[in-house]
């Protein structure tokens, strides 16, 4: 019984090891296989399009929000994408239109997080309300 007892915290260790063992780089490669995978499950290929990662998703899933120009719909829209991480496979929602969901690129966010400074609020949709 004792030598259990000397030998559980190590067992614990051990297995509670890939919970902090996640380097830079393996989130690195892990977006970017979200991304690649994502961008794939697509049903049509999207003009200027823009790509969001969630950095950590859930548990079992990966999430992406994948916003571009359609010409199906003739107009911008999103995709919401679940990464499953054990598989490695991903699917696609149908289209959501722009009024439900706006994912920005690098200079629109730097440009609403400017106005937001210079007007001294928070977020952009509490100035709507």
């Amino acid at each position: 019984m004792r030598i259990l007892t000397r030998f559980l915290p190590v067992v614990a260790l051990i297995g509670a090891a890939p919970a902090f063992a996640s380097s830079p780089d393996a989130w690195s490669e892990f977006r970017d296989d979200v991304k690649a995978k994502c961008v794939a499950a697509l049903p049509e290929k999207l003009k200027n399009e823009t790509v969001f990662v969630d950095e950590f998703g859930t548990d079992k899933y990966g999430v992406a929000l994948i916003s571009g120009r359609s010409e199906q719909e003739k107009a911008r829209v999103t995709f919401a994408c679940v990464y499953d991480k054990q598989s490695r496979s991903a699917q696609v929602t149908g289209a959501i239109g722009r009024e439900y969901v706006r994912v920005l690129n690098d200079k629109q966010r730097a440009a609403v997080l400017e106005r937001q400074k210079a007007n001294g609020a928070a977020d952009e949709a509490d100035d709507q309300e």
